[in-house]
């Protein structure tokens, strides 16, 4: 009561503070703000329904004698037949204020000079060129009012924008003001807000800002000694994840964490909150290494783990890839499943990656683990996102999900800005590859015979492995798979999925070949074509190792028939002099009668 101070302007900047308003303000907010007060109402005014009165520390310091001693507020004028020895008190001390020339009485030029605060037109801000001007770092601010307990408007100092800020990474329960005036607030809303008031409404704090979107609303992290607000929100029941923001958030793993004890403890907005039965299951303490032997699909891998020496199927979490087809289904393959799974496969095929398992998910009738898989310090996830070669998946809210979904969140959006693989304007053509290892493709397949002798040693990659002397390699240069068997040379049978069990050292010779050559680059030489479009000849791989002459020094494949090559027939002479595999029980005087 009997004060007034210097009324601030508007934030937008279309009206100016009167002078020395925003210096009186922030006076008494760094006087009063977090402190206990002792205050009595002494008048109300009718028409605004504001109460006048009395505000005293709790040391007993009176507020408006504080402001009229430092020269920051002017008593009010009273008649003298109102005259209290109150308002007496006040007047002495606004003279002692005016004599020293304090706060509003000062005569010093300088500071009348900037009496008045320049607020920054918040209409004409660009607010994506804003955000990145700063680069994430923390900026000094102060908490002007809370909207919910995850939107609030700040003033950032010394520039003076005035900002509403959303939370990055979650969303509080909302709260609408009706046309009356009336408020309509969602379960735990009126909660949420309390929370953020009672530690930061009017506080100083830093603020990141981490981000805009496509309608101009500044994402940012509230920064304070006691904590993170998103995290405190969340770990409080109190918001939950926000999958539309969650990309800004610098401390986004630390976020969902928070959450996802608020769940397991069910406070509050989790009250009763049971995962669905078909939700993913995580997963953790099944992290391996392991041989990458072969690309599955774009997103798919099956990996030698190094510890159990077994084969293991596993999926990259939280991505899509397109799909490949299937010819015999008459499926074409989607734009960029070509690219997609060819980037894998040059990349990590035959190398040793680290697998972390983050959840499983029934697919069909198996249990697949889904996983972040690093190639050294690269995630093969987040590389596919970025080439435009993959979309991230959309969880559901209760789903697990990559560890590394933020980063991948983030690479698809730089994918998208750049019109990179499936974001282009005009996806690539789809891969058209003429398959000569089918049926009824032998006349085609016999019209490549010149191409291969003429050529010599011809580049290309194996696509599949039928035993360990026959194989299909997809040649590049003609864009079609060809079938190639190893000239002169059997194995003994292999077992078959479902079939007959095949022989020991032909179960080998196919996991060697498998292990050599399946999906690696090799180069072919081709010799002749049988009726059959089979081409014979040899398949080169590593630093231009021979197949054939591999297998026969393993002891896992024998000459059968003619052959002219010395080397071949070395080859197979030293493995059965040393009793190698199938020359385990060879009896050469047996076999010389």
């Amino acid at each position: 009561s009997n004060i007034t101070t210097p009324r601030l302007g508007r934030r937008d900047g279309q009206q100016k503070d009167e002078p020395f308003a925003w210096d009186a303000r922030e006076f008494l907010r760094q006087k009063c703000i977090g402190q206990h007060v002792l205050f009595s109402v002494e008048s109300s005014h009718p028409a605004s329904g504001r109460d006048f009165g009395s505000v005293s520390l709790s040391d007993g310091t009176d507020l408006s004698s504080l402001m009229v001693t430092a020269g920051w507020a002017r008593v009010k004028t009273v008649a003298a037949a109102d005259m209290t020895p109150e308002i007496e008190a006040l007047a002495g001390l606004e003279r002692t204020a005016q004599e020293k020339g304090l706060g509003l009485w000062t005569k010093n030029a300088n500071a009348i000079s900037c009496a008045i605060r320049e607020i920054p037109a918040t209409d004409k801000l660009d607010a994506t060129e804003f955000v990145e001007s700063l680069g994430k770092q923390p900026q000094n601010a102060i908490v002007e009012s809370f909207l919910d307990g995850g939107k609030c408007r700040i003033i950032l100092v010394p520039s003076h924008h005035s900002l509403l800020l959303l939370l990055s990474g979650i969303q509080a329960p909302g709260i609408k003001r009706e046309a009356d005036g009336q408020e309509v607030a969602q379960p735990f809303a009126r909660e949420a807000r309390f929370f953020s008031e009672s530690r930061l409404l009017n506080r100083d704090v830093q603020v990141i800002l981490e981000g805009v979107d496509k309608y101009g609303n500044f994402f940012g992290t509230i920064l304070h000694p006691g904590g993170r607000l998103s995290e405190e929100l969340a770990k409080g029941g109190l918001a939950k994840v926000a999958e539309w923001s969650i990309g800004f958030a610098t401390y986004a793993d630390e976020i969902r964490e928070a959450e996802r004890a608020a769940k397991k403890q069910q406070l509050r907005m989790w009250k009763g909150y049971q995962a669905p039965a078909n939700a993913s299951v995580a997963v953790s303490g099944k992290d391996f290494q392991g041989k990458v032997l072969e690309i599955a699909t774009g997103d798919t891998l099956i990996v030698l783990d190094s510890a159990t020496s077994e084969p293991r199927k596993v999926s990259m979490s939280s991505i899509r890839t397109p799909r490949l087809g299937n010819t015999k289904r008459g499926e074409k393959p989607e734009p960029c499943a070509y690219e997609c799974k060819e980037l894998l496969r040059s990349k990590i095929i035959g190398r040793r990656v680290r697998v972390l398992v983050e959840y499983a998910r029934p697919i069909g009738q198996e249990q697949r683990e889904f996983c972040s898989i690093f190639d050294g310090k690269s995630n093969l996830a987040e590389l596919l996102v970025e080439q435009g070669y993959a979309t991230v998946v959309k969880h559901r809210h209760d789903d697990e999900r990559s560890a590394n979904y933020d980063a991948l969140v983030v690479a698809e959006q730089k994918a998208i800005q750049a019109g990179k693989g499936l974001h282009a304007k005009e996806p690539p053509a789809i891969r058209h590859i003429n398959d000569f290892s089918i049926p009824h493709t032998a006349a085609k397949a016999k019209s490549l015979l010149p191409f291969f002798q003429r050529s010599g040693r011809v580049k290309g990659v194996c696509e599949y492995v039928m035993n360990g002397a026959r194989v299909k390699v997809f040649i590049p240069k003609e864009s079609c798979v060809v079938t190639l068997a190893l000239q002169s040379l059997r194995v003994e049978s292999a077992s078959r999925p479902g079939g007959a069990p095949g022989s020991p050292f032909g179960d080998a010779a196919l996991s060697f070949t498998r292990e050599k050559v399946f999906q690696h680059d090799v180069e072919v030489h081709v010799e002749d074509c049988d009726k059959n479009g089979v081409f014979l000849g040899d398949v080169y791989f590593g630093k231009g190792k021979s197949l054939a002459e591999s297998l026969l020094e393993e002891g896992l494949a024998f000459i059968a028939g003619y052959c002219e090559n010395q080397v071949l027939k070395a080859c197979e002479r030293d493995a059965r002099n040393a009793k190698r595999r199938v020359w385990e029980n060879y009896d050469e005087a047996a076999a010389a009668a």
